[in-house]
């Protein structure tokens, strides 16, 4: 037999529990309706201090991505963490003397930052004309990006990026 006492609320617990209520709900009511001395001034400069904090400054990423036609060099300055590339697949009209056949893949493509050693992930496109890469990270400086292509007559196309990193004041 369970010991009903045990779940039987006394009445000085409801007079406790409603004068609770009471209070918050009046609570409640002033800071919505008769909000005269609630201030979110004071929320909006405790967020602004924390966001220009010198800590969370550095801990904040930044990205650009860079659309590359066929060009052969492109220069870019930046303040960004990383980058992305996309673009379209260069190709020429001319036959190579590569055997076509001995290609692994036609339209083969690398990315590498020669100043970090990170190589790219290509991601080609539905349509196969156009890729993008992953978040390339950027190293503070002068990083050099080469882009290599292998268009499907099996000629070699390279391409050079100079992304310039300047730090954030």
């Amino acid at each position: 037999m369970q010991n009903k006492e045990r779940f039987i609320t006394r009445f000085i617990e409801y007079i406790i529990l409603n004068l609770v209520l009471m209070i918050f709900f009046h609570s409640i009511y002033h800071v919505v309706y008769k909000n005269e001395n609630f201030n979110l001034n004071v929320f909006s400069k405790f967020f602004h201090f924390i966001e220009n904090h010198p800590k969370e400054k550095k801990r904040k990423i930044s990205f650009l991505v860079i659309d590359v036609s066929c060009e052969t060099e492109i220069k870019k300055i930046t303040q960004a963490n990383q980058i992305r590339i996309q673009g379209s697949l260069c190709s020429t009209q001319k036959k190579s003397q590569r055997n076509i056949a001995s290609l692994k893949e036609k339209n083969e493509i690398t990315v590498l930052n020669e100043k970090n050693h990170f190589l790219a992930t290509i991601f080609k496109k539905k349509n196969k004309k156009q890729y993008s890469t992953d978040y390339i990270s950027i190293e503070p400086g002068i990083n050099l990006i080469h882009i290599s292509m292998i268009d499907s007559h099996g000629n070699e196309i390279q391409q050079k990026i100079e992304i310039i990193k300047k730090e954030k004041n």
